[in-house]
């Protein structure tokens, strides 16, 4: 596959070339998606374990976190669908609705 390519060759690369490349992004995306996804739900756990604890001290604190938890859940939420959009249609890539 190396080697000396025409000039015009060189300048535009092959659609396959083209896709390969993009397939290539969207599979480093995932994986950074899904690493992330792990850190969030760590953190969650974290959060529901201190809830637990500490319940009847520090109602007030809970009301707090449960309207700074739903940015991550949707955050989770878009990842896992984005991860799930590509995975089901790897052939031909279109934006996510």
């Amino acid at each position: 596959m190396g080697g000396r390519c025409g000039a015009g060759a060189s300048h535009l690369p092959s659609a396959r070339q083209r896709e390969r490349r993009q397939r290539q992004r969207q599979q480093q995306q995932q994986q950074q998606q899904q690493q992330q996804q792990q850190q969030q739900q760590q953190q969650q756990q974290q959060q529901q374990q201190q809830q637990q604890q500490q319940q009847q001290q520090q109602q007030q604190q809970q009301h707090q976190q449960l309207r700074q938890q739903p940015s991550t859940a949707t955050r989770i939420q878009t990842a896992a669908r984005a991860c799930w959009y590509w995975c089901a249609l790897p052939a031909r890539p279109k934006p996510m609705p």
